[in-house]
């Protein structure tokens, strides 16, 4: 491939401008218009420049965020699993003290002590009681399609592609449907 060299539009008006302006002394206007047209060209491409450049810079600065953040999100999800797993051994623990307890009373034959370790191991097992965490995950999915629903909507509203009879009936559905998954999730979290 050959190299094109670029010509500036700028040269072409002012060198135009200048040969009519020897040759002609009705076209100066064209060779003053030359020039500010030259002028305003530079000007805006210096604007564009600029915009670009800041644009640029706000990418940038929008990227690192989202690094930092997504480095905050794995920190924690690694230490949530560190707790969910000190948790779960935690429990072990406790039952193996009451099993071990129970077997120690067995042989005492003493029937307080062993009610008492029965009435520990129910505490435990309310306690550690499973969370369905799938059907959590999949609620706040939910959610946020349906709140992406109505942000949809909402912009085919204004955009003119709904009417307004059809855009409250539709956002109605969806804060109905909004509401019902609102108060599983807010369920599951009391559980």
């Amino acid at each position: 491939m050959k190299a094109v060299k670029r010509i500036s539009p700028l040269f072409v008006l002012l060198n135009a401008g200048s040969v009519c302006a020897q040759t002609d002394a009705a076209i100066q206007p064209l060779f003053f218009a030359g020039i500010l047209f030259g002028v305003l060209a530079i000007a805006y491409a210096y604007h564009v420049t600029q915009s670009k450049n800041g644009l640029e810079a706000k990418i940038s600065a929008y990227k690192k965020v989202l690094a930092r953040q997504r480095q905050e999100i794995e920190e924690n999800e690694a230490r949530i699993m560190m707790q969910r797993r000190d948790l779960g051994l935690a429990d072990e623990q406790e039952v193996r003290k009451v099993d071990s307890g129970m077997s120690r009373e067995s042989r005492s034959g003493g029937s307080n002590l062993r009610d008492e370790f029965w009435h520990r191991l129910a505490k435990i097992d309310v306690k550690s009681k499973p969370v369905d965490l799938e059907s959590l995950e999949s609620l706040l999915n939910q959610k946020r399609e349906i709140e992406e629903m109505i942000d949809l909507s909402k912009a085919k509203y204004h955009t003119r592609a709904l009417d307004e009879e059809g855009f409250n009936e539709i956002t109605r559905e969806y804060q109905k449907k909004l509401i019902e998954i609102e108060s599983k999730i807010r369920k599951f979290k009391e559980e």
